[in-house]
């Protein structure tokens, strides 16, 4: 049987190789085109963007609340048998411009009254138609933190109570009795307090708050104090309203 020589390959001499791969890696040597990749699209941010902050300059935002106000009698008094203290309807408003992305500052005003009778009945007899008019203006720090679609907002305040006492249709002795002159007073005291907002964006530029407050009013309402209606130091307040800002 004739056999035939085994085919074992060819092979490239080291030299040759070598002066290939040098040959390719010269400037100007011909090269196969590369692909052209697509561009990688920008990543896209996973946070949300505040609501309430804007991205390149501080959010002014002001707001409105309707406030149901509690201002309790202070520590009863013998002398009296009727005095103020009670719940009443408040109106507030706030503005409010943020120092950085999660603080704020600004300012906030509520207005409310009081309205009844005051009564002193001890060896002499007077009686009143009494209104505590109280105007509270404060300036604040709040906190921004984002919870999920809304945001919680700690708030701290100091400020001042400016209150306008009047007494009116008064009436001394009993069983007659004989009118005497109305009396007005006004009074201002330091407040200090802190609460809370919630804040529910419903829109770009808009959303709806519930708040909380206490605040401590100084009030200086001892019996020897002139006006004295009875209204004590605390003040709690719960309400609901509007914000509205600019980026």
């Amino acid at each position: 049987m004739k056999r035939y020589p085994r085919f074992t390959g060819y092979r490239i001499p080291p030299a040759i190789a070598l002066l290939t791969v040098l040959a390719s890696a010269a400037p100007g040597a011909a090269h196969p085109p590369v692909p052209a990749q697509p561009p990688t699209p920008p990543q896209q941010s996973t946070i949300a963007p505040s609501p309430a902050v804007g991205a390149d300059h501080p959010t002014i935002y002001v707001g409105g609340a309707l406030a149901v106000t509690n201002r309790p009698m202070g520590p009863p008094d013998y002398h009296y048998t009727e005095l103020l203290g009670g719940v009443s309807p408040d109106l507030a408003g706030t503005f409010g411009v943020h120092a950085t992305r999660r603080v704020s500052v600004g300012a906030e005003v509520s207005f409310g009254s009081l309205s009844g009778p005051v009564v002193f009945d001890h060896m002499a007899y007077y009686h009143s138609s009494a209104t505590y008019r109280e105007t509270l203006l404060s300036g604040f720090v709040r906190w921004h933190q984002q919870a999920g679609p809304i945001w919680i907002e700690p708030v701290g305040l100091v400020g001042v109570s400016f209150a306008h006492i009047s007494l009116t249709e008064q009436v001394t002795g009993k069983p007659t009795s004989y009118p005497i002159p109305d009396e007005f007073y006004t009074n201002s005291s330091l407040a200090v307090g802190g609460g809370v907002d919630v804040l529910f964006p419903v829109g770009r530029s808009s959303g709806i708050t519930a708040s909380f407050r206490y605040i401590h009013v100084n009030r200086d309402q001892s019996v020897a104090y002139p006006g004295y209606v009875g209204i004590g130091n605390h003040t709690l307040q719960v309400g609901g309203g509007v914000r509205w800002w600019r980026r």
